[in-house]
């Protein structure tokens, strides 16, 4: 499976773009979140994915992988959020996405205003 930095160019700008709301969706799950300790990889997998079921399956088609089974299923969402979690730029840039354009906009303003 591929996964974030296996694309490279527009299209792996479009990739992360895709991805950013489901990607979002599961990192702002406190519960998920605060429970990754002391798992798995696989583990976390498995939790992800039954919380985040519509989400993982829609990265999954955006990144061009069809899990046919639940071993692939758990797998690959592993893959997903090792590769999310292990590097810092890539949880940086999900974290950001998160963050709505308005108010990124008001803090900039507010920014602009102080000087």
């Amino acid at each position: 499976m591929k996964g974030f930095n296996d694309y490279t160019g527009v299209e792996g700008i479009d990739k992360l773009v895709e991805c950013a709301p489901y990607v979002t969706e599961i990192i702002k799950d406190k519960k998920i979140m605060e429970g990754l300790s002391n798992k798995t990889w696989l583990e976390v997998g498995a939790m992800v994915y039954k919380a985040h079921t519509k989400a993982c399956n829609k990265m999954f088609e955006i990144l061009d992988h069809k899990p046919e089974s639940s071993l692939g299923l758990v797998s690959a969402t592993a893959q997903i959020m090792s590769e999310i979690l292990s590097d810092e730029d890539t949880i940086d840039f999900f974290i950001s996405a998160g963050k709505s354009a308005k108010s990124s906009t008001s803090a900039m303003e507010s920014t602009e205003d102080e000087q």
